[in-house]
């Protein structure tokens, strides 16, 4: 039996602020809905052709749309979770005589497999055109927990949440925002491990970010089977994490990739 989370915001305001914090501790199984908000540098070189400037605006305007956004659903349990990304179709976008596509459905859906008892992961991922299946233990994060606070709202399902940051040894920026009322083990693709449920989560290298944000809180009574993936080309973590820098150090710029004329 489910018993989704769908309130107003009212509602839902009162709600997370009248129940006990006990009964949230005994939230053992559910889902969660994740949106995956990119931002990058869409800002084409001095010397781009009339053609590339046009584009990059037609691409800064879907950005701040939401039209590079993905889905994910989190399912949960006490010793691990599945973050599942949600499949979408491609995009078309024309302006004129020019044709943008977005690809978003060139390969199958990312799968983050994570097993919080064992701190270890297996994770379904691509890069480019080629799925792989990569496995390895979960890299320690030194989390720092900062004194600032989100108050409870709708856009934080109704808790009031707690920040840390930390920098990940591949040189990854994160911030992220928890539920102590929650105090579950999980959060966005691999991170978890502190003091509560993370229901917001910015990544960042260079100049992209992305910002994952809970949207949706469904609990069970049930314990789900969660399935970890298996598609894809199998490697070790480190050889997938070798192959995905050597891949972003040669990709083309954001504007660029998505020309078709």
């Amino acid at each position: 039996m489910r018993f989704p989370l769908r309130y107003s915001s009212f509602v839902l305001l009162c709600t997370a602020a009248l129940l006990p914090a006990l009964a949230w501790s005994q939230v053992r199984y559910g889902t969660v809905t994740y949106t995956a908000s990119p931002t990058f540098k869409m800002t084409p070189p001095e010397d781009a052709a009339p053609e590339t400037d046009e584009v990059a605006k037609m691409l800064r305007d879907l950005s701040a749309g939401g039209g590079f956004d993905k889905q994910y659903t989190l399912t949960f349990r006490p010793d691990a979770y599945v973050f599942r990304q949600i499949e979408k179709p491609d995009q078309t976008l024309e302006n004129g005589e020019m044709t943008v596509t977005i690809l978003s459905a060139q390969t199958d859906a990312e799968v983050f497999y994570t097993d919080t008892q064992r701190d270890t992961y297996l994770n379904q991922e691509a890069i480019a055109d080629q799925l792989f299946l990569h496995d390895g233990s979960v890299p320690e994060i030194n989390w720092m927990l900062q004194e600032s606070t989100i108050p409870a709202s709708d856009a934080t399902l109704g808790f009031q949440l707690k920040t840390a940051t930390a920098t990940t040894a591949r040189g990854d920026s994160l911030t992220a925002a928890y539920a102590p009322a929650l105090p579950l083990a999980f959060g966005p693709r691999n991170y978890y491990g502190l003091p509560g449920a993370i229901l917001q989560l910015d990544v960042c290298r260079n100049e992209s970010c992305t910002r994952y944000r809970a949207t949706n809180l469904t609990l069970s009574t049930e314990n789900p089977d969660l399935s970890p993936p298996t598609e894809g080309k199998r490697v070790s973590g480190d050889r997938f994490y070798t192959l995905q820098d050597k891949f972003q150090a040669r990709k083309p710029s954001s504007t660029r990739q998505f020309i078709r004329q």
